[in-house]
């Protein structure tokens, strides 16, 4: 869905999950939108495709998966 990864369809996809999850009495963190962009679109997937030209800040969860799946990654290409 968001695979030409230009900031542009990010910025979509925010406005996308602020619109469903928000209202005047219901706002979001930029804690829970990196979730629910996670969650809804595979955030994971997105920074691994961009890896070079990304840093993934939080969650540390996140963080820590990328770094297993780019070690997983390396394995198969040193060994």
């Amino acid at each position: 869905m968001y695979a030409t990864g230009n900031k542009k369809m990010l910025n979509m996809l925010i406005l996308e999950i602020l619109r469903v999850y928000t209202d005047e009495d219901h706002s979001l963190t930029q804690q829970d939108i990196i979730k629910l962009l996670d969650k809804n679109y595979g955030m994971r997937y997105w920074a691994l495709q961009y890896g070079p030209y990304v840093e993934v800040l939080e969650p540390e969860s996140l963080r820590i998966q990328l770094s297993e799946d780019i070690r997983n990654m390396s394995e198969k290409y040193l060994n």
